[in-house]
């Protein structure tokens, strides 16, 4: 190993001494006989390959080794050092010896330049790359969801001084295009525009959302599909489902969607259905505007509706009154009917956001200063019992066969309008829909 060590410096100084013999002749410094000298001490070293220089090609004894020395000795003796320095880290000084390696380290200060141009070079490098991949990781695109109190408007910039160009209510849904400086670019329904960030989940978090809210519908494709009690077309069919029909969407595999549909959990084939999001989208403010004026005219015209409805219910139960208690009994009527379509809530005490039968009554009568008990039962007895067959509008009719189970207002016409049940909620039905228990008349 030392030997191959000393025969790679033979051919570095070799390779040295006739750059300095160039030298020497351009200057005219050194004498014929150095020169002819360094001349046959090349042509030696030429008839060799340095880079294969080995004991094959160097042999104990050969004229070589010693001319060399003989250069070595009086021509670079000076420079001896930084040429290996220079050369230490070729492949050939890597093989010498560990001590030798290690004593003729690279010290030289342009070496050191050098490296710490690599060193800068890799940081700018690293820097770049760690920059690069925070850009890809910063883009958001894809669903949005809105977790306002109310609503978040949809801005022509994204600033607060942006004109306002419509709304997304709360657990509405926006399809973002590109996140700026706090701003979603987004487009929802008819709406293009700017939204606050801040106000809005994406990513996995919009997911989540949308699984909590059962927001993922399922809508029947084929005329007709089973839902079955696993993912098999063997598995047992728990439901019959018509076209058109919707289901909330619980899981979604490859094939298969889980649904759950009233009461009904299961799978059905997932080339049969739709899925979709049921979720609101922006709405502008024309459009506002446009639906806030018919809901208006809507509601103006069902209190006409109801009001005439009422006139008429009353007029047709040809029953003797004065003028004074067939006014106020159209108004109960009327104040009644208006609340049709809205939810059953056991033991609930809202006409809006829900009550049940016996609520319902008592919350009407209690609009025009009557006070009666809140249970169907104690209900019969709170006014004058009378044959249901003499019933007028705005009197109870109350439904059982042993006992009360049932308390409804009569409003005329063989009709009556009460809280039935979850399903229904509150509704209008015909007089005789159920066994009839008794009546009772509360105005008097």
């Amino acid at each position: 190993m030392k030997r191959l060590n000393v025969l790679g410096r033979i051919g570095i100084v070799s390779v040295m001494a006739l750059a300095i013999m160039g030298m020497a002749c351009a200057a005219g410094a050194k004498d014929e006989a150095m020169a002819a000298t360094v001349a046959s001490q090349d042509d030696s070293v030429a008839m060799a390959d340095i880079d294969g220089l080995d004991k094959d090609t160097v042999k104990e004894g050969s004229n070589v080794l010693p001319k060399i020395e003989i250069i070595f000795k009086e021509t670079t003796s000076e420079a001896t050092e930084d040429v290996e320095s220079d050369t230490i880290t070729t492949d050939d000084a890597i093989i010498g010896d560990e001590d030798e390696v290690d004593e003729n380290a690279v010290t030289d200060s342009k070496a050191e330049d050098v490296s710490d141009d690599v060193t800068a070079a890799d940081e700018d490098m690293n820097e770049a790359n760690t920059e690069a991949v925070d850009e890809e990781k910063t883009p958001v695109t894809g669903l949005a969801i809105a977790i306002c109190d109310s609503y978040v408007n949809v801005r022509s910039i994204p600033s607060t001084d942006g004109k306002i160009l419509g709304k997304i209510y709360k657990h509405g849904m926006a399809d973002v295009i590109e996140e700026a400086d706090g701003w979603y670019k987004m487009t929802s329904g008819e709406v293009t525009g700017y939204i606050k960030a801040d106000y809005f989940v994406v990513g996995e978090e919009a997911q989540e959302l949308v699984e909590s809210l059962n927001a993922r519908i399922a809508k029947v494709k084929a005329s007709a599909l089973r839902v079955r009690a696993s993912q098999s077309t063997d598995a047992e069919v728990l439901a019959l489902l018509s076209k058109g029909t919707s289901c909330v969407v619980l899981f979604e595999e490859d094939e298969w969607v889980k649904v759950k549909f009233g009461d009904v959990i299961g799978w059905v084939a997932k080339e049969y259905v739709d899925i979709s999001l049921k979720l609101n989208n922006a709405i502008s403010i024309e459009e506002e505007a446009r639906q806030k004026e018919a809901a208006r005219k809507a509601e103006e015209e069902k209190k006409n509706q109801i009001k005439t409805q009422a006139e008429n219910l009353v007029q047709l139960s040809n029953a003797e009154m004065s003028e004074e208690e067939a006014a106020l009994r159209e108004k109960i009527v009327a104040f009644a009917l208006q609340y049709v379509g809205n939810k059953y809530v056991y033991g609930g005490n809202s006409l809006t956001n829900g009550t049940d039968c016996s609520g319902f009554v008592k919350l009407i009568y209690q609009e025009f200063g009557y006070t009666i008990t809140r249970r169907a039962s104690t209900q019969y007895g709170d006014g004058t019992k009378i044959n249901w067959q003499d019933a007028r509008p705005g009197d109870l009719i109350f439904y059982g066969k042993n006992s009360i189970t049932h308390v409804v207002m009569y409003i005329g016409n063989g009709k009556v309008v009460h809280a039935s049940t979850p399903e229904t909620g509150i509704i209008v039905s015909g007089l005789n829909y159920k066994n009839i228990y008794g009546a009772t008349r509360i105005i008097k």
